[in-house]
């Protein structure tokens, strides 16, 4: 996969990185930063990409 929506990845390319994740059949994914017991509160499971791209990887995996 691609993580496509980084906290860290600029909104113009998060389109970008998402066709191309379309198009080479990978995951679109978007990690926390999270490296600390504080980021747990602030940053953990935050992510900028649409909530579907959970469900396309839980259909994918056979997870529903």
């Amino acid at each position: 996969g691609v993580e496509c929506a980084h906290p860290s990845v600029p909104e113009d390319f998060v389109g970008l990185y998402r066709e191309y994740c379309e198009e080479n059949g990978l995951f679109s994914t978007g990690g926390s930063d999270c490296h600390s017991a504080e980021d747990i509160e602030t940053k953990f499971a935050a992510h900028g990409g649409p909530d579907e791209w959970l469900d396309e990887i839980l259909d994918r995996l056979g997870a529903r």
